[in-house]
């Protein structure tokens, strides 16, 4: 999360969420109770969910094999949103994980404890 050197492009980028690697397929789960406001799929996110948990927070879960929530669908902690899949940048299967609060991303690592 933040900013980092990339190795190979030799510059400086800004990641405003997290890549948590686990097995292709395995279950991404909601981290809090909410409102499905967007499952599609979006550029460079592949596949991707977005969790509206209410005043102005929200969770995006990027890099899905498959989506299993619908627009508008209400979800609980620990509900299934979707499969980890294999991002268009590496080899390596891998959750793209961001915390956003009013619009401004958040350490993912600080909301996960």
């Amino acid at each position: 999360f933040g900013r980092q050197k990339h190795s190979e492009l030799n510059t400086w980028i800004i990641n405003n969420g997290i890549r948590i690697t686990a097995p292709a397929g395995s279950n991404v789960i909601a981290s809090m109770d909410g409102v499905i406001v967007y499952a599609g799929e979006f550029k460079s996110y592949g596949n991707m969910v977005i969790v509206d948990h209410g005043k102005g927070l929200y969770t995006i879960y990027g890099n899905l094999e498959s989506i299993n929530v619908k627009n508008g669908q209400k979800i609980v902690v620990g509900g299934l949103l979707g499969k980890v899949g294999l991002p268009q940048s590496s080899q390596k299967a891998s959750l793209y994980f961001e915390v956003r609060k009013d619009g401004a991303p958040q350490n993912p690592l600080v909301w996960l404890k």
